[in-house]
């Protein structure tokens, strides 16, 4: 996700982080590690949830370290194994409280300076848009109050209108993001 302004900002010894929001079987780090392989960019590093070592190919093991996801508190940025200036990518988990894991982000990027978050990139597994609960309802407005992009992944033909719903809804909403349908 280039940015002119974004790309000005970045010095020596920063890093951008993007932080990554989705809900379970979304495809988000496949979608994110296959675009970072296909552009030949190779100074990247990822830092996911505990509770998703076991589905993480273990050749991508060394772009990636893992934060435990008990409690939104044990958010913590291990810098010094990681390549000078990659770009950052932080997944939240789906089963912590988001408002905690932003705050416990930001209690974060106080102590280390040299991070400046970039983009909030969330990524929706369509198949769960068919039957919206109101508590679904609610998590996905705070989805996409924090997000600039939202993506939907898995879209099928009997998700299409659920899908079509939910962007018609943030777009009268006036929410400033961006909506991306992944095939």
């Amino acid at each position: 996700m280039p940015n002119a302004f974004l790309s000005q900002m970045k010095d020596n010894g920063s890093y951008f982080l993007y932080v990554i929001i989705e809900n379970p079987d979304s495809g988000g780090f496949e979608f994110l590690l296959n675009g970072l392989i296909d552009s030949n960019e190779e100074n990247f590093h990822f830092f996911l949830p505990e509770s998703v070592r076991n589905k993480i190919n273990p050749e991508y093991k060394k772009h990636s370290s893992f934060w435990s996801d008990k409690e939104s508190s044990n958010l913590s940025f291990n810098l010094s194994k990681n390549e000078e200036n990659p770009d950052l990518f932080l997944f939240f988990s789906p089963f912590l409280n988001l408002n905690d894991q932003f705050e416990c982000l930001l209690d974060q990027i106080e102590k280390v300076s040299v991070i400046q978050i970039s983009r909030v990139i969330s990524f929706l597994n369509a198949n769960i848009m068919t039957e919206l609960s109101p508590n679904l309802l609610l998590w996905l407005d705070a989805v996409a109050h924090f997000s600039d992009v939202l993506c939907f992944s898995n879209r099928t033909n009997e998700n299409g209108k659920a899908i079509k719903k939910i962007m018609e809804r943030y777009k009268d909403m006036c929410y400033p993001m961006e909506t991306y349908l992944i095939s």
